[in-house]
C-alpha cells in the first residue's frame, strides 16, 4: 500500500508541474509564488519518503555558475544590482535542488509538457486576439506582428516557448503519452509555425528553419534514402534561404545583417564610432558585441555581478553614443554577458553546461532536451537569454526536469495494491 500512495503523489507531483508551467507561460508574475508552492510539495514527499535526493551531477554546473554570481557580487560598485541579479538567476539554483530530489516512482513528463502546450496555446490565441483587435481599430499590419502579439514575455523568448510547445507535443505522441493525440497535435503545431512567423524574431526563425530542415531530411532519409535525402537537403536548404529573403517580416532584417556586415568587417571601430541615433537592432547589437569584446580583452576574469550596466554605458560615452548609453542596453549575447560579468571562468562554465547538455540528449536519446539545449546555445548569440526571467526560469526547470532519470511513459494506474508488483516486475525487465 505504501506504493499505492507514492503513485498517488507521484500523479499529484507531475499535475503540479504541469501547472507550474502553465502559469509561469501565461501569467509570469505568479511564478514565484509556484515555485514556492513545489518547494512545499517535495519537501512533504521527502518526509513520507516518496523522494530521494541524488542530485544528477551535471547539475551543479548550475549551482556552480550560481556561486561564480555570488563571488562576483564580492567586487560589485552597485550592491543594489548586483542582489537584483542575483535575485534573478535563484533559479540555477533552486531548481537543481528541487528536481534533484528524485521520485521513487517512474514519473511521467505529461502534465508538464501539457502545461507547457496548454499555456502556448492560451497565450498565442490571446496575441493573436489582441492583434487583430489592433488592427481593426487602427488597420495597421504592425499590429499582428512581434511585441504587438506577444504582451506577456518578449517576442525572441516566447518564440522558444512555442518551438519547445511543439516539439514537446510531437515527443510525447512519440512516447505514447496519455491524450497526445494527432487529432489535436497537428492544428496545435500549424498554428505555432505560424505564430512563430508573425513574432518576427531572426532568431527564432532561423533555428526553427533549422529544425524543420533536419526533421525533413530525416524523415525523407528514414524512409527513402540517403541521396533523396541528400537532394532533399539541398532544396530545403534553398527553399528556406528564398523564404528568408523575401518573408515581409524577415526581409529587411536579412537585408541589414548583410549591409552592416559589409562595412562593419571592414573597419569594426570606424563602423561603431559611426553609427547615429536612433538606429536599427543589428547595429545596436553590433556595437554592444564590440565593446563588450573589448571590456572583456581589459578583464578576462569580468567586472563583477551588477557592474556591466556602468562598464557598457561608460564605454559606450566615451564613443559618442549618450543615447544608447541612456537606454542601458546588455550585451545582447548571453556569451559576452557572462564573461564580461564573471570572467573567463564563468563563460567556460556556461560552454560546458552546453556542451554536456548535449552530450547527454544525443546518449540518452532525449530529443526534447537536445532541441532545448541547442535552442539556448544558439539563441545566445543573439540575446542575453538568462538575463530575463523568461528565459532562465523556463531554460533551468526544463533542463533539470529532463535529467530526471525516468521513463517518458505514462504508467498504468494500479486499481489493487497486488497490480503494483506486476507492474513493477514488468518494468525491471525493459
Amino acid at each position: 500500500m505504501a506504493n499505492l500512495k507514492a503513485i498517488t503523489y507521484g500523479k499529484f507531483l507531475e499535475i503540479f508541474l504541469g501547472i507550474f508551467m502553465l502559469v509561469f507561460v501565461v501569467f509570469p508574475k505568479w511564478t514565484t509564488l509556484v515555485i514556492i508552492g513545489i518547494g512545499v510539495v517535495v519537501i512533504i514527499g521527502y518526509v513520507k519518503k516518496h523522494l530521494k535526493f541524488k542530485m544528477h551531477p551535471f547539475l551543479l554546473l548550475f549551482i556552480l555558475l550560481y556561486v561564480l554570481y555570488l563571488i562576483g557580487l564580492l567586487f560589485t560598485e552597485n550592491i543594489d544590482v548586483g542582489l537584483k541579479y542575483l535575485e534573478y538567476k535563484l533559479s540555477l539554483l533552486i531548481f537543481p535542488i528541487l528536481l534533484g530530489f528524485r521520485p521513487k516512482w517512474n514519473m511521467s513528463l505529461g502534465p508538464a509538457i501539457g502545461g507547457l502546450i496548454l499555456g502556448t496555446y492560451i497565450l498565442t490565441v490571446y496575441g493573436l486576439i489582441l492583434g487583430f483587435k489592433c488592427y481593426f481599430s487602427s488597420g495597421s499590419f504592425l499590429c499582428l506582428f512581434s511585441s504587438s502579439i506577444s504582451p506577456t514575455h518578449h517576442p525572441t523568448y516566447l518564440s522558444v516557448i512555442v518551438l519547445i510547445a511543439t516539439v514537446g507535443a510531437w515527443v510525447g505522441w512519440k512516447k505514447e503519452l496519455f491524450r497526445y493525440r494527432l487529432l489535436w497535435i497537428i492544428p496545435f503545431t500549424v498554428l505555432s509555425l505560424v505564430f512563430q512567423i508573425l513574432l518576427g524574431s531572426l532568431a527564432g526563425v532561423l533555428f526553427l528553419g533549422a529544425v524543420l530542415l533536419f526533421v525533413g531530411v530525416y524523415l525523407v532519409y528514414k524512409n527513402v534514402g540517403k541521396w533523396i535525402a541528400f537532394v532533399a537537403l539541398l532544396v530545403f536548404s534553398f527553399g528556406g534561404f528564398l523564404a528568408l529573403k523575401h518573408a515581409p517580416q524577415l526581409k529587411s532584417d536579412w537585408l541589414v545583417l548583410n549591409f552592416y556586415s559589409e562595412r562593419y568587417f571592414k573597419d569594426p571601430m570606424e563602423f561603431v564610432r559611426s553609427r547615429s541615433y536612433p538606429m536599427s537592432g543589428m547595429e545596436a547589437r553590433v556595437i554592444m558585441w564590440t565593446i563588450s569584446g573589448q571590456i572583456l580583452s581589459e578583464h578576462p576574469m569580468g567586472v563583477g555581478t551588477g557592474n556591466v550596466d556602468d562598464y557598457l554605458g561608460e564605454r559606450l560615452r566615451k564613443m559618442g553614443h549618450d543615447e544608447l548609453a541612456d537606454e542601458k542596453l546588455n550585451p545582447h549575447n548571453q556569451y559576452l554577458q557572462t564573461a564580461v560579468e564573471i570572467g573567463i571562468v564563468g563563460l567556460l562554465t556556461f560552454v560546458l553546461i552546453i556542451i554536456l547538455g548535449i552530450f547527454l540528449s544525443i546518449k540518452h536519446r532525449k530529443w526534447l532536451l537536445l532541441a532545448l539545449i541547442l535552442s539556448l546555445a544558439f539563441n545566445c548569440l543573439f540575446e542575453s537569454m538568462l538575463q530575463r526571467q523568461s528565459g532562465i526560469v523556463f531554460y533551468t526547470f526544463w533542463i533539470c526536469l529532463l535529467l530526471i532519470p525516468a521513463r517518458i511513459k505514462q504508467i498504468p494506474e494500479a486499481k489493487e495494491a497486488k497490480d503494483i508488483d506486476a507492474i513493477q516486475d514488468s518494468l525491471k525487465m525493459e
